[in-house]
């Protein structure tokens, strides 16, 4: 049980190291378009999601 306390605050408390998965072109429904980025900490796995 204190295994399992440690390694859910240790991601928690993460300083994510964020690694560019994917890039993908998206166009936009009114003519214009934009970038979606998946990105992946190297410490924990978190994934997150991002549009530019």
């Amino acid at each position: 049980m204190k295994e399992l306390f440690k390694q859910i605050l240790s991601k928690w408390g993460c300083h994510h190291d964020w690694e560019v998965y994917n890039e993908i072109k998206v166009n936009g429904e009114f003519g214009g378009h934009y970038w979606r980025h998946t990105l992946i900490c190297k410490k924990c796995g978190k994934i997150k999601r991002i549009k530019l």
